[in-house]
């Protein structure tokens, strides 16, 4: 990678060194890769759409990112100045099973995973299933966003695809920088937060057992699934 396409380099938060160590100790099954995926209903414009989500990629560092962990002290994040977002396209709507072949692409793409060490590490898909009818799903690994900051990121999508769609430049708040974020995180007292932890923990010699881990004896009351829906007036 040229100099001149890297933005910045940063180190990682405490929290993404955690994420980072168990993705790499499980190379075969990533615990932190995340497809979240949703129904869009409506007419879509799909260039607006793709738009959008590479003006949230360039307004946030983080989506530019790819992770370095190899002749380094410690491991960093190398943001890119610019990062496009793969968006693939399907459509499903003469195919004989279309809930097959939805199924068949989800398990492909988590299959694929991630390079963690080429950004992006977000890849969009689209997938139309009626004339108004489409199925989306957001691939990214855990190490750029949590829930939250997701959600924030999605609201964020659906703004800027609005005005695009319309024409227009979207409008948004500047954003708060991650390196502030680093910054107070690298002030913050280690040594008294390892102690807190190890005196809250210190009762506990073993994980605790979880009711559906298989390598424990089955249950006599075993859990179950149970599914409500709700009318549109009650949601």
């Amino acid at each position: 990678m040229a100099k001149n396409d890297i933005e910045t380099i940063l180190p990682l938060s405490p929290l993404q060194h955690g994420l980072l160590f168990h993705a790499l100790a499980d190379r075969s099954h990533d615990p932190y890769f995340i497809q979240a995926g949703f129904a869009l209903d409506g007419a879509l414009d799909t260039d607006a759409f793709q738009r959008a989500w590479q003006w949230v990629a360039q307004r946030h560092g983080i989506l530019r990112t790819g992770f370095v962990w190899e002749k380094v002290e410690q491991p960093l994040q190398v943001v890119r100045t610019q990062a496009v977002i793969p968006l693939h396209q399907h459509d499903l709507r003469a195919h004989p099973d279309p809930q097959g072949e939805l199924t068949r692409i989800l398990r492909e793409d988590r299959a694929l995973g991630f390079d963690l060490l080429k950004a992006p590490l977000m890849r969009l898909t689209l997938i139309r299933l009626e004339e108004q009818r489409h199925y989306f799903f957001n691939s990214h690994h855990h190490l750029l966003v949590d829930g939250w900051s997701f959600a924030l990121l999605l609201r964020e999508a659906t703004l800027a695809y609005e005005a695009l769609r319309r024409g227009r430049e979207p409008a948004l708040p500047p954003t708060a920088s991650y390196r502030s974020y680093l910054a107070w995180v690298g002030k913050r007292d280690r040594a008294s937060a390892e102690r807190f932890f190890r005196e809250a923990l210190a009762r506990f010699g073993s994980s605790t057992p979880l009711p559906y881990d298989e390598r424990l004896p089955r249950q006599e009351q075993p859990f179950a699934e149970q599914e409500r829906s709700f009318s549109l007036a009650e949601t």
